[in-house]
């Protein structure tokens, strides 16, 4: 089979491994007899069958990631009063003038000392060096832990807290 040389960018090779088939119906979604697998088969098939078993893997994918989001708001529900007790047993605490929290987070306020934010930032400081981050905004210590802490971690949490804010009193 020859053809004459056109001005493309790339030429189908002139050899028989490649055939072009003319237009004929779609066989059977399932072949009465084996087929042997072949260029013409995997042309005609293999994207289809890639595709519906991606779409599949993705699927599945996004059904587990959305049972573990789900699976750790119920988490961070049941741990929410476990969390508020041991914030709110900060309350008697030098200096501590307000604590809210609503779930897994909380703001503790701290009576000003001089500039504003000057005894928020010393209990900022002094949390990291105990070894844990907090965040401050003026004098108002901010926490919110991550959805996956477990109850011995929270008794961490407040014990280092509660370090932090009697070392700034």
């Amino acid at each position: 089979m020859t053809s004459p040389r056109r001005p493309t960018a790339f030429r189908l090779p002139e050899t028989a491994e490649i055939e072009i088939e003319p237009d004929l119906p779609e066989p059977e979604l399932v072949p009465a007899t084996a087929q042997p697998l072949g260029l013409r088969r995997s042309f005609r098939w293999g994207s289809v069958l890639v595709s519906a078993a991606s779409s599949l893997a993705v699927l599945w994918a996004g059904f587990a990631v959305t049972q573990f989001i789900e699976a750790l708001f119920q988490r961070s529900a049941e741990l929410s009063s476990y969390w508020e007790e041991g914030v709110h047993s900060l309350k008697g605490l030098p200096n501590v003038t307000d604590i809210r929290n609503l779930g897994l987070a909380c703001g503790i306020d701290l009576a000003p000392e001089g500039a504003v934010g000057t005894r928020g930032y010393k209990a900022f400081v002094k949390a990291f060096d105990l070894g844990l981050m907090v965040r401050q905004s003026g004098d108002a210590l901010a926490m919110s832990p991550p959805l996956i802490i477990e109850k011995k971690q929270i008794d961490e949490i407040i014990e280092i807290t509660g370090q932090a804010i009697k070392a700034v009193a």
